[in-house]
């Protein structure tokens, strides 16, 4: 018989009424998204760093110039968005004209091309 089998048997054996448990996660433990104590803590250390004075100062080395280039980078990419990054592959246009061809010209029989012999 598992633990919580028992625990189940000897409250309702007790006479006392049992709480209601609909809802609640099995197994115990933090529901989703929950943040741990640890976490909580770290975040309001955080927050109490990075306050107004923080960003006065912050806001006044970008003004002349002596904010780091990564800080203004990150800090432009939260109030814009990332830009979009490309690839070019040298060659890529010649590869998919070749994959065209094959494709279309020789696996996809057209109107005038029958798979019959």
């Amino acid at each position: 018989m598992a633990h919580h089998e028992f625990s189940h048997r000897v409250a309702e054996d007790s006479g006392k009424q049992r709480r209601n448990t609909v809802g609640l996660l099995r197994g115990g433990g933090r529901a989703k998204g929950t943040l741990n104590k640890v976490t909580r803590e770290i975040r309001a250390l955080s927050l109490a760093l990075f306050d107004d004075e923080y960003w006065e100062r912050t806001k006044a080395r970008l003004l002349i110039g002596k904010l780091a280039p990564a800080i203004e980078a990150k800090l432009l990419a939260y109030a814009y968005g990332e830009p979009k990054q490309t690839v070019d592959v040298l060659g890529l246009s010649d590869l998919t004209a070749a994959l065209k061809r094959k494709v279309v010209d020789e696996l996809h029989p057209g109107p005038t091309k029958s798979l019959d012999p």
